[in-house]
């Protein structure tokens, strides 16, 4: 299985990366790395950071870590990784918008559509006409980007799906540890000091 990647949130910009990663093995969790995330254009730090977890917490309890709430004594939010301007297909289902990691639908085999991964398909030869899953139709499998069940970025969609809402969070690199743990810090600042939205940085996420 692929590592679980999930971008925890409201932490201030001066929070340590390795203390991140010491507090969330101290609840329990294998984490491979922690990396803060940065503004696409500008490289500015964004109060999100990425976090990976290693296979062995993957196997065990995924979801577990959406539940955390605080951290390092501050109040946090997680949400699943997105990646830059990508479209999740779920490797077990083969639908849309969610990991094969917490998915809960039955599998769907790319080839041939019957209740099992594509990986453990006893069919390994290449489908000359293979039938979608999504869409029924001939000639192509449901990774398919011209499939016409596969999502369709709007423009206004490509030009927010880069920063994890970070035009909704105007960073101010003055606010410290401190200050968010006494509950002194703001999100806001004023207008001209707001990040600029991120360019378009298409991306192909799906490798079945």
């Amino acid at each position: 299985k692929r590592p679980l990647k999930v971008v925890i949130k409201d932490f201030p910009l001066d929070h340590d990366t390795d203390e991140i990663k010491n507090c969330l093995r101290k609840h329990g969790f294998f984490i491979n790395k922690v990396t803060r995330l940065t503004q696409f254009r500008t490289r500015q730090p964004l109060p999100f950071f990425l976090v990976e977890i290693g296979e062995r917490e993957i196997l065990t309890k995924p979801e577990e870590l959406f539940k955390l709430k605080n951290l390092n004594h501050l109040s946090i939010s997680v949400d699943p990784y997105r990646g830059r301007g990508k479209t999740i297909q779920c490797f077990k289902c083969n639908c849309f918008n969610h990991t094969a990691e917490l998915c809960s639908m039955t599998s769907r085999c790319l080839k041939c559509g019957q209740s099992h991964t594509t990986s453990e398909c006893e069919t390994k030869q290449r489908i000359e006409k293979p039938i979608c899953i999504n869409c029924n139709q001939v000639g192509h499998v449901a990774a398919y980007r011209g499939c016409a069940e596969f999502p369709k970025l709007t423009t206004a969609h490509k030009n927010r799906n880069n920063n994890f809402d970070s035009n909704k969070y105007l960073v101010n690199s003055n606010i410290s540890y401190a200050q968010k743990a006494n509950g002194t810090s703001t999100n806001t600042l004023d207008s001209e000091q707001q990040m600029a939205p991120p360019a378009h940085r298409p991306t192909n996420n799906v490798n079945n």
